[in-house]
């Protein structure tokens, strides 16, 4: 008699296969058939739990929500700080599923619906939660909105490099911490 695997445990282990593929190659290059066959499943089985690829990818990139990220820091302590504590617990939460985000960074600007979505929806909470953290230097308004749209890019960057072996931890989160209190400090209150 065989064992049947529960369905959240199932979809739990067809994520991290799907994660682990995503995160080495192309999302371009990736199939459905292709996850099915390294899971040991059939194609129904992730049609079944997923849809299709981007449903696949959709719930790779749910597994690193903000909810697990850091929330509104109190104003206190300095900008420095403050942006200290949110890079070591964004960069824990990339590390705990530095293959969900290599395969997100790897889609960039690329990506498509409901991934896009799903992505923007994301780093909007984030935005929110960054604002609100640093609301006595900077105000949220289209300027400030564009300011962490550019760090954004800068963050994401970074990781792919660090995540990929390329950078250290140690540089990564120098070039994250740096980077976001000058935007903070010198360009944020000019943004008022």
């Amino acid at each position: 008699m065989t064992t049947r695997t529960a369905p959240d445990v199932r979809r739990q282990q067809l994520l991290r296969v799907a994660e682990r593929i995503f995160a080495t190659r192309p999302y371009a290059s990736v199939s459905v058939q292709e996850i099915a066959d390294e899971a040991g499943v059939t194609r129904g089985l992730i049609h079944h739990y997923f849809g299709n690829k981007n449903g696949v990818m959709a719930a790779v990139i749910r597994e690193i929500a903000p909810d697990r990220a850091p929330a509104v820091l109190p104003a206190e302590g300095s900008v420095r700080e403050r942006v200290e504590i949110r890079v070591d617990l964004l960069m824990s939460v990339f590390e705990s599923h530095s293959e969900a985000w290599l395969a997100t960074l790897g889609l960039g600007p690329s990506l498509e619906s409901p991934l896009k979505e799903v992505a923007e929806d994301l780093w909007e909470k984030q935005y929110r939660i960054w604002q609100a953290t640093f609301a006595d230097v900077i105000e949220l308004n289209q300027r400030t909105r564009t300011l962490y749209a550019s760090y954004r890019g800068f963050n994401q960057a970074t990781c792919r490099q660090w995540l990929g072996g390329e950078l250290s931890r140690e540089d990564a989160r120098e070039f994250l911490v740096s980077t976001q209190t000058a935007l903070i400090e010198q360009l944020g209150p000019k943004l008022t």
